[in-house]
């Protein structure tokens, strides 16, 4: 089935490089509140502030107002941080705040048990030179531990926020955030545990088409010192449009362990559910689908040419690899055809099964294959061609299963 090519993206910036940037800013506010309080100014504190963060930075920094609470620590409303022009917003917020744990703190330690910022904006965007946040990275202590190793905050997160990602500006690509609710939760001074959580609605502008969708996502990261030994991660993206194209939703759930060690110590379990897809007659790739669909008419006698929309209940992938054995399926059932392929391969004794099942409301066909690999041998044989082409599918199948396990 032909497919229309991606969009470029860029190179991504880490998650939590991003994160400790907004962290360093909120730091710097905490630690000149501090500072300016026991030195009996606190009547001057958010000009204090404004101004030491702004020659920090080279930003222009407003501050609303500051107070202290026992049991939330440092609070701030109406911060903003603008970029590098000085005129349109980079990090701003209605409310926030921040607080020291003070054992750590006794000890010459600097941990933070909470930070959090509600109702405001954040913008990340490349630009020629790299990115607009670039130059508040270089601020962050320079060392060649990786960030995980870094973060000291337990609970740091954004509530109600406007979150905007530009990739490439020249082409007009953008993703926002919208009602965002993201949140990094940390175990352990020595890497540990990272439970990330993001839900918002998402309205996109990419390779010139529009995409909306509502994001639901949770990740479990487990670093072993610098290395990340083990995930587990779902996602949910429902009420999804890409221009005139609709789908009630995708739910995707991954886990993966041995991901520090060798391609025999790996394991994961892959799942994927894309349902009520509808593509409108329309649209090219509705006709671009039914011609390649056609060629289930030779071996199910029915055409699938009356059909002009592309209407797909459930599309379910599913993938699972425990070192010696590579399993992976895919069901269709969708308006033209109905597919369900399975592939199991056994590794440590180079063999590969298939079973290919393909129906319509008429008839139901199936084909399987159990061989060594590069050596299928599709049954019931049917004519030269047509077994000629299901053993170039077969090797091309185990081609790309193998280079994936690979990779």
């Amino acid at each position: 089935m032909e497919t229309k090519t991606a969009p470029a993206v860029p190179p991504k910036r880490s998650p939590l490089k991003i994160a400790a940037v907004v962290f360093a800013l909120a730091a710097a506010f905490f630690s000149l509140f501090l500072y300016l309080k026991y030195s009996k100014l606190k009547n001057l504190a958010e000009l204090k502030i404004s101004e030491q963060v702004q020659k920090a930075t080279g930003r222009k920094v407003t501050v609303g107002k500051l107070g202290f609470s026992p049991l939330r620590g440092l609070l701030m409303e109406k911060v903003c941080v603008k970029e590098k022009d000085g005129k349109t917003d980079f990090f701003c917020f209605e409310k926030g705040n921040i607080k020291l744990e003070t054992l750590p703190a006794l000890r010459g330690k600097m941990l933070f048990s909470d930070v959090n910022f509600e109702n405001g904006s954040l913008k990340l965007k490349k630009t020629a030179d790299g990115y607009n946040f670039s130059d508040l990275i270089e601020l962050l202590p320079k060392n060649n531990r990786p960030i995980h190793l870094n973060w000291n905050a337990r609970n740091f997160g954004f509530t109600g926020f406007t979150i905007t990602l530009v990739p490439d500006a020249e082409n007009g690509n953008e993703v926002v955030l919208t009602g965002a609710r993201l949140s990094v939760e940390h175990r352990s001074s020595t890497g540990g545990n990272f439970v990330l959580k993001v839900k918002s609605g998402i309205n996109a502008r990419l390779g010139g088409k529009f995409v909306s969708g509502e994001l639901d996502s949770f990740s479990d990261l487990n670093f072993e010192y610098a290395r990340l030994r083990s995930a587990r991660s779902s996602v949910e993206i429902a009420k999804i449009v890409l221009d005139d194209i609709t789908a009630g939703g995708i739910i995707a759930n991954l886990e993966a362990f041995g991901l520090d060690g060798k391609n025999s110590q790996k394991k994961f379990e892959l799942e994927a559910l894309l349902e009520d897809l509808f593509i409108p007659a329309s649209n090219p790739l509705a006709e671009n689908i039914r011609e390649k669909t056609a060629v289930f008419e030779k071996l199910l006698g029915k055409s699938v040419q009356n059909e002009r929309e592309f209407s797909m209940k459930t599309l379910e992938i599913k993938s699972s690899y425990n070192g010696t054995d590579f399993v992976n399926s895919l069901a269709l059932d969708s308006n033209l055809v109905g597919l369900s392929l399975k592939s199991g391969m056994d590794l440590k004794n180079s063999r590969h099964s298939v079973s290919l099942e393909m129906k319509n409301r008429a008839k139901t066909m199936k084909i399987t294959s159990d061989s060594a690999f590069s050596k299928p041998n599709p049954q019931p044989s049917m004519s030269e061609t047509v077994d000629g082409m299901l053993k170039l599918g077969i090797i091309s199948l185990e081609k790309y299963l193998l280079k994936k396990i690979g990779d």
